[in-house]
Formats: structure tokens, sequence, C-alpha cells
């Protein structure tokens, strides 16, 4: 089912604070979901 695109994407709050530290630091790597690289 698609999402409204007025809702925007959904991203899983645990998710996004593990992306946001990793940009933080500068870190890369493979995750499950995509690459996660600043």
């Amino acid at each position: 089912m698609a999402r409204s695109i007025k809702k925007g994407p959904y991203i899983d709050h645990n998710l996004e604070r593990k992306v946001l530290s990793m940009n933080e630091t500068n870190k890369s790597q493979l995750s499950k979901h995509g690459l996660v690289d600043q």
C-alpha cells in the first residue's frame, strides 16, 4: 500500500537515531537497509 506524499516516507525512530549518530562521527557502513554514508 502506498503512503501519502503529504505524510512523507516512514523512517523507524531507532534507525533514524543510528543514522544520525553515524553521520556525526563520519562513519560509513552497509546495513540491511542500504548504504549508510556521510
